[in-house]
């Protein structure tokens, strides 16, 4: 049997929990590129989840191509878009303008960072789960907190217990199911 064929309990190839730990340790670096001081799990999942976010931003918007054909340098308005997944009426109704800057395109590694990061997201469980994903991902999106407060009609404190919440499960689902705590603090630079 090869080595990328073996399956984890949680159904995972090796190939597929060294990707995880990889993707980890990029993290563990955008953390400290940030600012943070000994980063955590929680700190390199926060800012794989803000990557993910921009990554989605800065790919081009297929569907305003094909509706303007003459016209490939067009790029989404995303947080407009994001804000009709989080149905956040504010940024529907253009009452909070995102930034629109001509960027780069994203780095193939980012776009397949954000492939498996996205798929973190699955593991929010429990009874309010979609509350948390989408507001975790419109706050790590830029979506102004005060509209996704309002937005889900709760107040800021209950905003961050939310946001942690739904963090921790991710962090949990990490470190049991690919054990990322110790080998990810080991193998970072």
């Amino acid at each position: 049997m090869r080595p990328t064929s073996r399956v984890s309990d949680a159904g995972l190839t090796h190939l597929q929990i060294v990707q995880h730990r990889e993707i980890l340790t990029v993290g563990m670096r955008i953390a400290e590129e940030a600012g943070i001081s000994n980063p955590s799990v929680r700190d390199a999942v926060w800012e794989l989840l803000a990557e993910a976010a921009d990554t989605l931003k800065r790919l081009p918007d297929r569907e305003r191509r094909w509706l303007r054909p003459g016209s490939y340098s067009s790029w989404p308005q995303a947080l407009r878009e994001i804000g009709n997944a989080c149905e956040i009426d504010d940024v529907k109704s253009h009452k909070w303008e995102p930034v629109a800057a001509n960027r780069a395109p994203p780095t193939s590694g980012a776009v397949g960072r954000r492939e498996v990061v996205m798929l973190w997201l699955g593991k929010i469980s429990g009874r309010a789960a979609q509350v948390e994903t989408r507001l975790i991902f419109a706050l790590v999106a830029g979506v102004p907190a005060r509209l996704v407060r309002r937005r889900f009609g709760i107040g800021r404190r209950t905003a961050h217990d939310v946001r942690d919440r739904g963090l921790g499960k991710i962090c949990r689902w990490l470190e049991t199911e690919i054990a990322a705590c110790g080998t990810v603090r080991e193998n970072s630079p």
